[in-house]
Order: structure tokens, then sequence, then C-alpha cells
């Protein structure tokens, strides 16, 4: 074969050419007949899409990766730089998988629990809802936790209809497994409560185990003070106080999310230090 290729002869390379395609006919995914059709489908898919579709490349397969991490860590930056990277040339995709958008069977009911604990809130003088509390857990919040879980569902399941059609799917932040940690399980197991109660806890449990893992996650580290720091200097509409990211690191430091493939990084570093990690430099 070697001499053959170091040959100038074409009759002595069509040749070797032909002995392969006989050889590996057997392994072949399509007869001789459909090759050529789907050679030319596929050329005429690609000239629709020049001057008409103009459509991005796609993956086959699709991925979805995750950036997760704690209020100051960056991830809405890389989330950003990323999709503005992959979008001029990969089909893209963004969801937010802490605050997922309602659907059109939450909708009502998420704007109906709002409003009811938005007014006990102002009611009770109540100052955090950070943390929760074991034993005080309200049959509201339950169903409350219940429905996010069920968008949390959703939106999980819209980002891999698009990675199986070839995007890549970019979350900010994405779901775990450990009961009362961050974008994770809410209602607290309590078997003296009614059965309303346990029906919401278990239904919670079994949407999250439901949940399909990201293909990959990065989860983005900071120390407190640093996380701290970066939210002093952010220009956002109802950002969490000092009080409420020292109680939210107290509680989630630890906390893990659903991915197949895991990367913890520094993101105490250079912004352009921590893209290249995500990016696999």
């Amino acid at each position: 074969m070697n001499k053959v290729y170091e040959s100038t002869s074409f009759f002595k390379k069509l040749l070797l050419s032909i002995k392969l395609k006989r050889k590996l006919k057997g392994s072949r995914r399509r007869a001789y007949f459909w090759h050529q059709i789907f050679i030319i489908q596929n050329l005429i898919l690609r000239v629709f899409n020049r001057f008409f579709f103009r459509k991005q490349k796609i993956l086959i397969p699709g991925i979805v990766v995750a950036i997760c991490g704690l209020d100051g860590s960056g991830k809405s930056s890389v989330v950003s730089t990323l999709e503005a990277n992959f979008s001029t040339h990969f089909c893209t995709k963004v969801f937010h998988l802490g605050r997922p958008a309602s659907n059109t069977f939450t909708f009502f009911f998420n704007l109906f629990i709002a409003t009811y604990s938005f007014l006990k809130r102002i009611r009770v003088k109540q100052a955090s809802l950070l943390a929760i509390p074991s034993k005080k857990v309200s049959l509201i919040y339950a169903m409350r936790s219940v429905l996010l879980a069920y968008d949390r569902k959703t939106q999980s399941n819209k980002a891999y209809n698009y990675s199986r059609n070839g995007y890549i799917v970019i979350c900010d932040r994405y779901p775990g497994l450990e009961n009362g940690k961050m974008d994770s399980p809410r209602i607290p197991e309590n078997k003296s409560r009614g059965l309303a109660y346990q029906f919401c806890f278990n239904l919670e449990q079994r949407l999250y185990r439901s949940i399909k893992q990201a293909t990959f996650i990065f989860q983005l580290s900071v120390p407190l003070e640093v996380a701290i720091h970066r939210n002093s200097l952010r220009n956002k509409f109802g950002k969490e106080t000092e009080d409420e990211l020292r109680e939210r690191f107290f509680v989630n430091s630890d906390a893990k999310f659903l991915g197949e493939n895991y990367h913890t990084i520094d993101a105490s570093t250079s912004f352009s230090t921590v893209l290249k990690k995500v990016l696999g430099g």
C-alpha cells in the first residue's frame, strides 16, 4: 500500500481505491444508490442554506454546556461571551435554568403564588427567604418549589431537544440533586406533614431526578470576599445584599450539579484565563 501511495501512477491508486471499497463494503451505512441520493440531498440542502436559510453549522451530536457558580463568580459574562463566539459559526441557544421562564402550564400558578408570597412578606416583614427553615415550610412554598422544578425540567428538555438537532446549548446554571442547595430540590423531608405536603415533596424529587445531565458542567468558584466585591460593582436591579451573599455562600459552597463531564474552575483569576479554561485551553 505504501508503494502505491508513493507511486505517481493514477491507475495504481484507482485500482487500490476500488479494492479498499470492496473490502469495506460490509461496513458501509448506505447502499451505493442511496449514498448517491444522500450526496445530492446534502448538496441541495447546503445550497439552500447558503442562499436562503442562512442557518449556521450544526454539530452531530450537539452538546449542552452549563456554567454554574454563586453570584459574583462571573457566570453571566462567560455565558454571553460563549454565545457571541459560537453563534458566529454554529447554531447556538442559551437557556437560563436558575430562574427559568414559566411555561403555559405554570404561568398563572406562578403569578398567583408570587403575588401571594410578596404580600405575605410585606405583612410579616420577613427578612430573608434564602435559608429553608426545616419545620416552617408552608404548603404554598412547597407548591412554588414544585412549579419551579417543573419549569426547570421543561427548560432542560428544550435544551436537549436543541442539542439533538445539532445545537450548542449554553445554560446559565443547571439543576442539582442535593436538598436545600442552589438550583436543587427545596422541600425538606418531613413525614409528620399532611398528604398534600408529602405529594409535593415526592413530586419535586421525581422531577429533579428525571432531568438529564448536561454534557459539560463548568462550575466557577471564587472566595466569598471576591464575590462580595464583584457584586458591589454590578449595575443590576434587585441584586443580592452582602448578607444574602454570605448566606448563599455558606449554604451552597459545596453544591454540585448534574453533569457528565464536571470541571471546577478558579474564577478569581482574570476573565481571559477563566474563558480559556472553559474552552479547553
